[in-house]
C-alpha cells in the first residue's frame, strides 16, 4: 500500500494545512480533492462541490474531513459533528480529526467528550508514531484540564 502525507491550505485560527493534515492514507484517496477549486466559491458551493466529491468516493476521509471543516466553519456544528464522526469510523487513524472533533465538543459544551476524543487521539497518535499531531492533542488536553 503506498502512502502519502497530505496537506492542503485551510486556515483556521492561525492553524494552516501543516496542523491539520498529518494523516497518512493510502494514495488512491488523494486523487481528486484539490481545494484551490473552492477558493473563489461562496461557503454553500463549496459545500456542493465537496458533496459531489464525497458521492464520487465515500471513502475517502480527506473529503469527509473537508466537509466537516466547512460546517464547523459556518458554524454548523451538528452538521460538522456527523462529519467528524464519520471519519473515526471510517478511518480512525485519520489523526487531523481528533483535535477538530476535540474542538467542536468544546464549543458544544461536551467537556468529557472532548478530553475522550483528545486522549484517544493521542493514543492513535502513539500507535502511528504521529509525533506534531499528538503533542497539538496533548497541548489540547492540557487546556481543557486547565479549564
Amino acid at each position: 500500500m503506498e502512502v502519502v502525507l497530505v496537506g492542503v491550505e485551510l486556515e483556521e485560527a492561525g492553524r494552516t494545512s501543516e496542523s491539520i493534515r498529518s494523516s497518512v492514507f493510502p494514495k488512491k484517496a488523494l486523487h481528486r480533492l484539490d481545494l484551490s477549486v473552492l477558493d473563489g466559491a461562496n461557503e454553500m458551493d463549496r459545500i456542493q462541490q465537496l458533496l459531489q466529491l464525497y458521492k464520487d468516493d465515500k471513502s475517502d476521509p480527506f473529503t469527509l474531513f473537508a466537509l466537516g471543516f466547512e460546517y464547523h466553519k459556518q458554524g454548523r456544528l451538528e452538521d460538522a459533528l456527523k462529519w467528524y464522526k464519520s471519519i473515526l469510523a471510517a478511518a480512525p487513524g485519520y489523526t487531523g480529526v481528533y483535535y477538530h472533533l476535540g474542538k467542536l465538543y468544546l464549543e458544544l459544551g461536551n467537556r468529557d467528550d472532548a478530553v475522550r476524543t483528545y486522549q484517544e487521539g493521542i493514543q492513535v497518535c502513539n500507535d502511528l508514531h504521529e509525533v506534531k499531531d499528538r503533542s497539538e492533542l496533548q497541548q489540547a488536553l492540557m487546556e481543557v484540564d486547565d479549564d
